[in-house]
């Protein structure tokens, strides 16, 4: 019996759904490694699951180099990944006065 091997995707384009950004070199914007959730394998389901004995499963994501200067990544594990502002000094300057 052969069985097919699942093989993480590329990386293609800026993880801003509203970036359209290639992925063409990591010198250029941010790469993050984020674990979102546990590995779910066709041999994994065939043994009792363990969840001591589980593997993370690590995913890559990217973002351009215009995108990382005013975002990063986050996981939930009911929305998935999303993207977030991040503040700057003067935005957080400006919220407390």
């Amino acid at each position: 019996m052969v069985r097919a091997r699942s093989y993480p995707e590329m990386l293609s384009k800026c993880a801003n759904p509203e970036c359209s950004a290639v992925f063409l070199y990591l010198n250029q914007g941010k790469l993050f490694r984020l674990e979102t959730g546990l590995m779910a394998s066709m041999e994994k389901a065939s043994r009792d699951f363990n969840e001591n004995n589980s593997e993370r499963k690590l995913e890559y994501f990217w973002l351009c180099e215009e995108c990382s200067q005013s975002m990063t990544l986050a996981y939930d594990r009911a929305a998935g990944i999303s993207t977030r502002r991040i503040l700057t000094e003067a935005a957080v300057a400006a919220g407390a006065s």
